[in-house]
């Protein structure tokens, strides 16, 4: 199961787990599970812990403008350890190359029956290296 968020229980989510990863050359990377709703202190987290220690030196992280990437302290972050962010336009999803990874693995999920998280991300990254 995904990293508790410790100090806060979010009654909505009852037994989810949310995922955030990042694509580099087109492959899913730095993936982390989370048992709560993700808010700036959870990305935050994610972008210190799995996201940093992934980076190649000097990447350039296209971002769409969910409120929980702006915080100021997680650009600060980022540009600390040398890495730039590309603000993508408002309401462009079709330059979001993370969202459509995320609705491959939704409707992989839904055709393997698979609600395992783990599992499920272990099958698609066999699928992935396979194709």
């Amino acid at each position: 199961k995904g990293t508790p968020c410790y100090g806060s229980f979010n009654w909505q989510l009852k037994n989810q787990t949310n995922a955030i990863g990042a694509l580099y050359q087109g492959q899913l990377f730095a993936v982390g599970l989370f048992d709560c709703k993700i808010n700036s202190n959870v990305f935050h987290f994610w972008v210190e812990q799995f996201l940093i220690p992934e980076l190649p030196q000097n990447s350039v992280i296209v971002m769409d403008n969910a409120t929980f990437h702006k915080r100021s302290d997680i650009q600060e972050l980022l540009e600390h350890y040398g890495h730039q962010i590309l603000w993508l336009p408002a309401y462009s999803p079709d330059l979001n190359s993370i969202e459509k990874t995320w609705a491959q693995i939704k409707k992989k999920r839904k055709e393997w029956q698979e609600d395992f998280i783990d599992r499920l991300f272990q099958m698609f990254f066999h699928f992935c290296m396979s194709n």
